[in-house]
């Protein structure tokens, strides 16, 4: 036998101590990056959105996979559901007719990094409360930010009312997608909600007029599925709780929605807006039909629907995520994400004060990407903010593991 050698136990306390160090400034960047992600999308467009991400998350992400077996022993049935959901649509671009596995590893990956980094910043003592007062605040700092410049940028011959507005276009800066801005300024309408009953009386104030600055801004970028989603969100939560505040707060709501209606001239212009043709029927049914040709396993990852809504306009998804991994995974993916769902949405306490508000932003987010959501296994972009993020903030959040129970 070799003699090990021999290490003074002041060598092997400094040591510790610089493991120690390395890790917490690890945590401390991760922390960071993901705070940094979250504001991302208030601020930037969507390539900073991902360059941001690709710094701050996905490096300490894949620094901190070694801590991805420690994860899975605390919570083993969740992140199993995950790595096969993940695994089999990877695999599933075999059978897809192109190249694009690595693609699918490498989406996986970034979530795997994204979820390790959400774990990072709960071993520091990061708690649900830290992550909501934190978008909060961004949100509120980014609608005033917004509603300043719209308001400094157009003049009163301005026309409100045609006019659909973006970050982008309300100030020059941030999201050129109108839909996906309304995404995020519904989600500080859902966190100021959830915060009222539990607030003092001056900050509900701040709370409500937060509410009704995001829900005007909300209504100039004149998207159809956030609306819809946010009010039946909104709904649930007050069922949920059946608190007499939320009763102030949906007057409110409505009398805001009224005077920015009359206000801007808004109500021709929405009512239009409503009735345009969405073309999402066809859509379905044209992706309904491609799902029967594949039924068990999908057409595979990689596959472009190529679905044809009028002469000369082609598009290349279902327009519903749910729909679209059906389409792409067949009957085997649903069942897969089902099961992931299931394992993490499905627990004692888990719309408690803690992970309760992200259960609702998975849901209002489910409720956007219904009507025009791509495949959640994509690189960062809104999909993420609208499911993934409240998925993976809530499997690590959850106080409790899921557990099978088979007794009755």
């Amino acid at each position: 036998m070799t003699d090990q050698p021999y290490l003074p136990s002041s060598a092997v306390t400094k040591t510790e101590r610089i493991k120690k160090r390395v890790s917490t400034s690890l945590d401390r960047w991760a922390i960071a990056g993901l705070f940094l992600y979250l504001a991302a999308f208030y601020f930037l467009d969507s390539s900073g959105q991902k360059t941001l991400f690709y710094l701050l998350v996905g490096i300490p992400g894949l620094i901190l996979i070694p801590r991805l077996l420690e994860l899975y022993r605390q919570r083993p049935v969740e992140l199993t559901m995950l790595v096969v959901f993940l695994i089999y649509m990877s695999a599933s671009s075999l059978w897809s007719g192109t190249s694009t596995l690595d693609d699918a590893l490498k989406y996986s990956m970034y979530l795997m990094c994204l979820l390790l980094v959400i774990d990072a910043a709960a071993r520091q003592g990061v708690t649900t409360v830290h992550v909501l007062n934190w978008l909060l605040v961004v949100g509120a700092v980014a609608a005033v930010c917004y509603a300043s410049a719209l308001l400094g940028r157009f003049d009163s011959s301005s026309n409100w009312a045609l006019a659909r507005f973006s970050f982008e276009g309300m100030a020059g800066w941030g999201d050129d997608n109108p839909i996906s801005s309304a995404i995020v300024l519904g989600l500080t309408v859902l966190i100021a909600w959830w915060k009222f009953p539990m607030s003092g009386r001056g900050k509900q104030l701040l709370l409500v007029a937060l509410m009704l600055l995001c829900c005007v801004l909300i209504l100039l970028t004149k998207s159809r599925g956030p609306l819809v989603a946010l009010g039946i969100v909104l709904g649930l939560m007050s069922l949920h709780r059946r608190a007499r505040g939320d009763l102030v707060l949906w007057g409110a709501l409505l009398l805001s929605a009224a005077v920015g209606l009359v206000l801007f001239d808004l109500a021709g212009p929405l009512a239009d807006r409503f009735a345009q043709p969405n073309y999402r029927m066809e859509i379905w049914s044209a992706a309904f039909t491609q799902i029967g040709d594949d039924i068990f396993a999908g057409q595979g990852f990689g596959r472009e629907a190529d679905i044809m809504i009028r002469p000369g306009v082609v598009v290349t998804h279902s327009h519903s995520s749910f729909v679209e991994i059906i389409r792409i995974g067949g009957l085997i993916g649903g069942a897969l994400v089902t099961a992931l769902l299931w394992s993490v949405f499905v627990r004692r306490g888990v719309l408690s004060a803690g992970t309760g508000l992200f259960v609702f932003w998975f849901v209002y987010g489910i409720g956007c990407l219904s009507t025009n959501g791509r495949l959640p296994l994509i690189r960062p972009t809104i999909e993420w903010f609208a499911f993934w993020l409240p998925l993976l903030l809530t499997l690590r959040f959850a106080s409790q593991p899921f557990r099978f129970n088979f007794r009755k």
